[in-house]
This record gives structure tokens, C-alpha cells and sequence, in this order.
């Protein structure tokens, strides 16, 4: 899945670092829009999002970007004012199970169904991104999905195939997860 420079730590600039290079891209490159790459656009943490994107906001810019499910009301609201377009958002799979296998047990259908809700309410564009192939897939993952986005109708969906990450707990221990390695 996504990665990270450091793994289990969200880096983040402060808020005048972030204007500043905003400022920059604008004055040398006369941009008008951003895509933030970074994982979580928008942080868990409520003090640090405010921050991040009260600064944004300040830029008179338009951006998308990549986040989590957890995306309060409040921070999807903050985000629309200022500036998002669409936040792609990392769901993976459609099945708790999974998620829990994944090292995603904070998240789950009802949150993501939540997540997607709030966006439309704000006309935030969403973009949900799956894996097909994870372990412990029930048969039917893929009705199950297909129902899940009927009932979500979210505006972009982008599909991968599973890939174990080298150094990742699956790739590490493929047997653990019903695995077969091919070479």
C-alpha cells in the first residue's frame, strides 16, 4: 500500500513552511493548484490538520489530495473551504475482515460509507482506491464490492492488484497470510 519515509510516523511542515513553499510554486512556477501526494492530506490529529490547511487555505489555491477514512465533518468541511477539489482516499477492501488482517482495524465499512457521505455533502469529489487479492478475501469479494460502490457512487475508483511491499509483515511472513511466493 502507500508508503512512508518513516513507517508508523506522520511527518508534517509547519504551517509557514508549507506557505512558503506554496508561495514559491506560484511565483516560479504561476501555479494555481496542488496535488498533495502525502498519505494523509488531512491529519488524524485535529490541532495539526487545522494548521496544515488553515495555511493552505491562505494560498489562494485549489487542491486534491490522498487521506484516510477518518475524516471528521469538521476537518472534510475545513478542507472544501480551503481549497480541496477531491480526496482520494486508500480503502483497499470492502470486507472487515480484511481490513483487520491489512493493519486497518480502525477502519470499516460504516466509516468509509461516513467518510464518502460527508464528502458529497460538501461537494468533495472522491476517489476510493481498492486491492484486489488481498489475503483472506472471502469468494465474493468482488460482488461485494460492486455492491459497495452501487450504494456509495463514489466519482473515481482506482483498482490494483495486491503487491506485498518488501519489509512489510506479509512479505515477511507470506505463510502467515496463506500466501504462495512466485518467483
Amino acid at each position: 500500500y502507500c508508503t512512508y519515509n518513516v513507517p508508523r510516523l506522520l511527518q508534517t511542515k509547519s504551517p509557514e513552511l508549507i506557505k512558503k513553499e506554496i508561495q514559491y510554486l506560484k511565483k516560479e512556477y504561476q501555479i494555481n493548484s496542488l496535488l498533495l501526494k502525502d498519505e494523509v492530506a488531512i491529519s488524524p490529529n485535529k490541532k495539526i490538520s487545522y494548521e496544515m490547511l488553515t495555511a493552505i487555505g491562505s494560498e489562494n489555491i485549489v487542491w486534491r489530495g490522498q487521506t484516510i477514512s477518518i475524516a471528521s465533518y469538521e476537518q472534510l468541511k475545513l478542507a472544501k473551504d480551503s481549497g480541496c477539489l477531491e480526496l482520494a482516499v486508500g480503502v483497499e477492501t470492502v470486507d472487515n475482515n480484511v481490513m483487520k488482517l491489512i493493519d486497518k482495524a480502525w477502519q470499516n465499512e460504516n466509516i468509509i460509507k461516513d467518510f464518502i457521505e460527508n464528502c458529497k455533502k460538501l461537494n468533495l469529489k472522491v476517489k476510493i482506491c481498492l486491492i484486489l487479492g488481498l489475503p483472506g478475501e472471502p469468494k465474493n469479494i468482488v460482488e461485494k464490492t460492486i455492491k459497495f460502490l452501487e450504494e456509495t457512487k463514489p466519482e473515481f475508483v482506482s483498482v490494483s492488484g495486491f503487491l506485498p511491499v518488501p519489509g512489510s509483515p506479509i512479505a515477511k511472513n507470506p505463510n502467515k497470510y496463506g500466501i504462495s511466493r512466485i518467483d
